[in-house]
């Protein structure tokens, strides 16, 4: 029975650990295994600390998920920015435009 979970398990962990990473919570993972095994020391003596930065990490990964959610509404509801610029809200404009934008201007030094 032993050897039936642990096989289970270990069939299980790259799927795990592909979701993990598809989820962008790759990093905080090797944080938590870093914690508990390299640092252990550390971490017992800077619980509170320690698991702020994980806080953070996780924090952000959220974030990203959220930043992802509000795109991809954007692009269903016809709002998508242009696919080869950031988006920045409004549209920039460069200052090329308006000097080779104006006949006379080229070729004059």
């Amino acid at each position: 029975m032993v050897v039936l979970m642990l096989g289970a398990g270990l069939c299980l962990l790259p799927l795990l650990l592909s979701l993990a990473v598809r989820l962008r919570l790759g990093i905080p993972l090797v944080y938590v295994l870093l914690m508990l095994t390299v640092f252990h020391g550390w971490y017992q003596a800077n619980t509170a600390l320690a698991d702020g930065i994980l806080l953070l990490l996780v924090g952000a990964a959220a974030l990203s998920w959220v930043v992802t959610l509000v795109r991809k509404a954007a692009e269903g509801l016809g709002d998508s920015p242009p696919q080869n610029h950031r988006w920045r809200g409004t549209p920039q404009r460069s200052g090329l435009s308006s000097v080779y934008g104006r006949p006379g201007r080229r070729g004059h030094p």
